[in-house]
């Protein structure tokens, strides 16, 4: 990731958790920022990066503020959830015009 990147990624994240009233996705737990953490549901890997494209997997739909705890509930993997993640795709690549 450049320089770039690493800095739209945290301004991403950053709108994202203030959207969010600066808690947690799934629980609803109030939290800093520092404790924050930015779940992709489709995995951030250089497979489904170049399955899918940098445009789906950094899309904001692709991903869910939450604490340390919930992280792993944002996640719909392609392998095991085929179905929800293909759903997730089809409706960014919609509001992409794809």
């Amino acid at each position: 990731m450049t320089g770039r990147e690493k800095l739209d990624a945290e301004e991403q994240k950053k709108r994202m958790y203030y959207a969010q009233n600066c808690e947690c996705y799934f629980c609803h737990k109030p939290l800093r920022y520092s404790q924050a953490e930015f779940a992709h549901c489709i995995p951030n890997t250089k497979c489904y990066i170049k399955k899918y494209g940098a445009e789906i997997i950094h899309n904001k739909k692709n991903g869910r503020i939450t604490c340390h705890g919930c992280n792993h509930k944002a996640l719909l993997d392609p392998k095991t959830n085929p179905v929800p993640a293909t759903e997730l795709v089809a409706e960014i690549e919609n509001d992409l015009g794809v």
